[in-house]
């Protein structure tokens, strides 16, 4: 769901503070519980945010990608309903939903068709309404889950769910930045499949494609998830995936 508004024009969403044609945005430390974050944009190219927290909601993310379909996108793990506006300028687009938003891996977004003109140099995101539900530890036959007490970084055996052999979970959560949390699968399956670490899951949807080194010879499979999963800890305790459906390559 979305639809665009001016900032500057007409009564506020609501009673918090939004800035006029002459004001500026709230910055982080304005507001005791902030809604509103604003990033800064370095450049034109595609770009990432920092994991942020905002209205209640953690480990958002936002995504500028000026050659999307949806120019400014927000992630959030799976089972936040947030109902939020976008912002670009002096302009904001409003959205809502449910993570994961349908069967992709590209959250709540502003479809460029309805970018603003001119130059953007920042954007951001107000959080109107935000909860949550639980995340439940994958289970069944689709799925497979690892006990890593005490590690910090993990890489699994090898494992067959279904048709889908050569699976490998890698994980990566040392240091003070974020984790990262991938599933790598052979040339050509196309899977959707949810990633889980200590109680938070997200969605995506890939085909995957083998890395080559020099003529042509195959190095390894590929890798997809996410380099930004959550922030990093001192310990951890799950890592999982679950295949929700895959598709084998075209013969």
């Amino acid at each position: 769901v979305g639809s665009v508004a001016s900032i500057g024009a007409g009564p506020p969403p609501s009673s918090d503070h939004w800035p006029s044609e002459t004001d500026h945005w709230p910055s982080e430390t304005e507001d005791p519980y902030p809604k509103t974050f604003i990033w800064e944009l370095s450049g034109t190219d595609r770009q990432s945010s920092a994991l942020f927290d905002r209205g209640g909601a953690t480990d958002l993310q936002l995504v500028y990608d000026p050659e999307a379909s949806s120019i400014v996108r927000l992630l959030a793990p799976d089972g936040w309903t947030i109902a939020a506006d976008l912002l670009m300028g002096k302009r904001s687009y409003h959205v809502e939903g449910t993570y994961p938003i349908d069967k992709l891996d590209i959250g709540l977004g502003w479809p460029a068709k309805k970018m603003p003109s001119g130059n953007i140099g920042t954007v951001g995101v107000r959080i109107n309404k935000a909860s949550h539900a639980v995340q439940a530890t994958p289970t069944g036959n689709a799925s497979k889950v690892w006990n890593i007490n005490g590690s910090s970084s993990f890489t699994s055996t090898p494992i067959t769910i279904g048709k889908v052999k050569d699976l490998t979970l890698l994980f990566v959560g040392s240091g003070s930045g974020d984790t990262s949390l991938k599933l790598c699968a052979p040339d050509g399956w196309r899977i959707h499949y949810r990633l889980y670490l200590d109680g938070i899951s997200r969605t995506f949807m890939n085909k995957f494609k083998d890395s080559e080194e020099f003529l042509g010879i195959v190095s390894s499979h590929g890798c997809a998830g996410s380099d930004s999963f959550s922030r990093a800890s001192t310990s951890y305790g799950t890592v999982g995936f679950q295949i929700l459906n895959a598709t084998p390559p075209k013969q």
